[in-house]
């Protein structure tokens, strides 16, 4: 109810106070937000590094070119589906179903532009059938020289992910788990190492921390209790218990084998294009 009334206040004075009040409920200010007519104060709002403050910026703008040139570069999910959500223009939606690199993005983008053009998805189920057709072929090859640049980075996620399927080559998988960032692909390279002193290298020199968390611990060399432990500590960082955390979701739930108290287990990749 409440969240009722003050989507129906216009008072420009008070949406800009419960906007600016960060100890107040995020959904709030989320509502208030949308009515704010003030695009500079939103736009700086959107630039903030918190992700609920970006997500409350978007909400409150409307300039859809701003929104494009901040999603090629926003890092976090739930700003980015917010920015499609805020998108009107078909032109908007398609240019994001078209060229995003994330899978979800992309479907979005698409269901979104059906809700304002009959018309609108002309074509785009067509480059995602052709996308589509491109993953598959990828994961019946086994060539590295190819698979690897792809695995690494490919334009479309979905394509990183095929050709991660697709490696077998033991020093591939290994250049893949030491220069890789994106978890979908991790995951599944991780899968593929069982080698202690190939996951003992990983465990030393992988860019990405939850990589080397994982491989570590997959060598045997270290426990899910000693990677926790030490992760709750006093001393331990936020990020070093967001690595921990991330470590597990790069293990199927079974091969995690750790508390469901402590981690939510394996994450699965959105698989649907519609």
């Amino acid at each position: 109810m409440r969240l009722f009334v003050l989507a129906k206040i216009t008072d420009q004075s008070i949406l800009k106070s419960v906007v600016e009040d960060k100890n107040r409920d995020p959904e709030f200010r989320l509502t208030a937000a949308s009515g704010i007519r003030d695009q500079e104060m939103m736009k700086a709002l959107a630039a903030h590094p918190m992700t609920i403050e970006r997500q409350i910026g978007v909400v409150g703008i409307s300039d859809e070119a701003f929104l494009l040139a901040m999603f090629d570069t926003e890092p976090s999910d739930v700003v980015r589906a917010t920015i499609i959500n805020q998108l009107k223009a078909p032109a908007s939606l398609r240019q994001i179903a078209l060229n995003s690199f994330a899978r979800k993005d992309r479907n979005f983008a698409a269901r979104r532009l059906r809700e304002y053009a009959d018309d609108g998805t002309t074509g785009i189920e067509a480059a995602f059938k052709d996308l589509r057709s491109r993953a598959e072929a990828l994961q019946q090859s086994r060539d590295p020289a190819k698979l690897v640049p792809l695995a690494l980075s490919a334009r479309f996620d979905t394509i990183m992910e095929s050709a991660a399927l697709g490696l077998s080559d033991p020093i591939a998988l290994e250049t893949v788990a030491v220069q890789g960032t994106n978890r979908e692909v991790l995951r599944t390279v991780l899968n593929k190492l069982s080698d202690t002193e190939v996951l003992l290298r990983v465990a030393q020199s992988a860019i990405d921390p939850a990589m080397r968390i994982a491989a570590h611990q997959k060598s045997g060399a270290i426990t899910w209790d000693s990677i926790f432990a030490h992760a709750s500590t006093q001393t331990a960082s936020i990020a070093e218990l967001g690595d921990a955390l991330a470590a597990v979701t790069l293990f199927s739930e079974k091969a995690a084998g750790c508390n469901r108290g402590r981690a939510s287990g394996r994450i699965e990749p959105d698989t649907q294009w519609r």
